[in-house]
């Protein structure tokens, strides 16, 4: 199925040259990692049925650790968008808004105040 959805999209031409350049160098960077994608799901299956069955130990000890890694995980991204939330509450003129539409800059124009847009 990865094969086919790369046959599928590697035929699809980009617009100008700049985005064929970046393109080209994307797909060159991804082919280097199709062996290794395709070698860490027969090396689990081994690591499973050779080391972990034949000991429960290991094998509640590698869930232990594959759960503490995720929960590490998960905590580094909530903090990490947490400290974005709050950052961006305490510094509301480092907060780039969206532009408004021109239906909100003609009401906004009605009322008396003028929305400059940088």
């Amino acid at each position: 199925m990865i094969i086919y959805q790369i046959k599928k999209y590697s035929n699809i031409k980009p617009v100008n040259n700049k985005e064929r350049a970046l393109e080209e160098l994307i797909k060159a960077r991804k082919e280097k990692y199709y062996s290794v994608a395709a070698i860490f799901p027969a090396l689990g299956y081994f690591v499973a049925h050779n080391w972990i069955i034949k000991s429960d130990d290991l094998a509640l000890g590698i869930l232990v650790l594959i759960f503490y890694l995720m929960s590490f995980f998960y905590a580094y991204i909530g903090a990490k968008f947490f400290h974005r939330y709050f950052f961006m509450k305490a510094n509301p003129s480092f907060v780039h808004l969206l532009k408004p539409s021109k239906s909100e800059i003609k009401e906004m124009r009605k009322k008396g105040k003028e929305i400059i847009i940088k």
